[in-house]
């Protein structure tokens, strides 16, 4: 299906030349539709960057790239699909398939056996998450071990602080699964709690007494909430929503 897209009609009025540029794999120029996880901000709302041929998500600051739809840069998981653009009589034509998906699969790496670096994650958020797969999308074919001390998934932590009850269905808010972890050939590793990272000796120790020697290593363990500093902080009725579990003691309160 051919139409005229008034989204590239705009970028084209922003002087973003979609149509003058090299094809990325193959294709003619390519038209992004809009922007992925977690919560599908209208695109035609972002910004288009001319110096890097990137348009940004206008809520959280994700950056996709324009002619392949691969992100680089932000909270976007996923890639957004691409459509062939050209410029017929002075109109922008976008060639449309019948069926279109919000998101596809970034383009990544799987893991060589003949690579035998070892990249260590420290920390199973979004940030890891994001770490482990920009490692792939960037060519990484080494080991890649992600170390959680949460026996969860990784998950959209903001969206606790909104919504207490989606902390009993942790699954609702992933940002991944095993699957995703499997295709991407990432040793996801709940419920490890590391007790030393020693850089000299480029070393990983966890808890229990495993030792995992590593090539590059990566400290993504976010932070944690403090203790409100005023009198009656130490109430049992005061506390810090950080994790699922704390959810239920929330909603528990009077």
């Amino acid at each position: 299906m051919r139409t005229c897209s008034p989204l590239a009609e705009e970028i084209v009025r922003n002087s973003l030349p979609v149509s003058t540029h090299e094809p990325a794999r193959g294709s003619s120029s390519c038209l992004c539709r809009w922007l992925a996880l977690p919560h599908s901000a209208p695109l035609a709302q972002g910004v288009a960057a001319q110096d890097r041929l990137h348009v940004v998500c206008p809520w959280h600051d994700a950056a996709f790239d324009l002619r392949t739809g691969q992100p680089v840069r932000g909270c976007a998981l996923q890639a957004i699909p691409t459509y062939a653009v050209s410029v017929e009589d002075g109109n922008v034509m976008v060639d449309l398939p019948r069926f279109m998906d919000d998101f596809v699969e970034p383009v990544a790496v799987r893991r060589s056996p003949d690579d035998q670096r070892l990249f260590v994650i420290v920390g199973g958020g979004a940030a890891g998450v994001a770490a482990c797969d920009a490692l792939r999308q960037e060519g990484f074919t080494g080991r890649l071990v992600l170390l959680s001390e949460e026996r969860h998934h990784p998950y959209d932590r903001p969206v606790l602080s909104k919504n207490l009850a989606k902390a009993s269905d942790v699954e609702s808010i992933a940002l991944c699964d095993a699957a995703h972890f499997e295709a991407h050939d990432v040793e996801f590793r709940p419920g490890a709690r590391v007790a030393q990272l020693d850089a000299a000796r480029r070393a990983v120790r966890l808890v229990g007494g495993e030792e995992l020697r590593y090539d590059c290593a990566l400290v993504a363990t976010g932070a944690r909430p403090r203790a409100l500093p005023v009198p009656g902080g130490q109430l049992p009725n005061v506390m810090a929503l950080r994790t699922p579990e704390d959810g239920p003691r929330g909603r528990r309160v009077p």
